[in-house]
């Protein structure tokens, strides 16, 4: 009897304790497609802002697509939580507006709640 009630208030400190998911935590698995879709959307030639009119709509910022460098190739590396969100290493190979080829290794910060918001991680 006394192991039994000792059990059942070991379960139940444990199971109070236990850690809770973080509020507005990241989806890995929509962190992944969006970022995809995001860099396929500038690879093609489009426009940041038709992401915001998908569904469900992305917020992608990236200085280099603003400015209208165009996206030739890239590459993603494997996800890393960071707080509530997702880091994310990735290799593009810009066309620079003269011409030329630059190749940037840099990493994007993604969240995908409340809303899925995408931009560089300049840390």
């Amino acid at each position: 009897m006394i192991w039994r009630l000792l059990g059942i208030t070991l379960a139940f400190i444990i199971g109070c304790n236990a850690p809770k998911p973080l509020e507005n935590e990241t989806n890995p698995a929509v962190a992944m497609s969006s970022l995809q879709s995001g860099l396929s959307t500038w690879h093609q030639g489009e426009q940041a802002a038709t992401l915001s009119t998908r569904t469900p709509p992305i917020q992608f910022n990236d200085d280099d697509w603003v400015k209208g460098r165009k996206l030739e190739k890239f590459e993603m590396g494997a996800l890393t939580p960071v707080g509530i969100g997702m880091r994310v290493p990735v290799t593009l190979t810009l066309r620079e507006n003269n011409g030329a080829l630059k190749v940037r290794k840099i990493h994007y910060r993604i969240y995908t709640s409340p809303a899925i918001a995408i931009g560089r991680d300049e840390n």
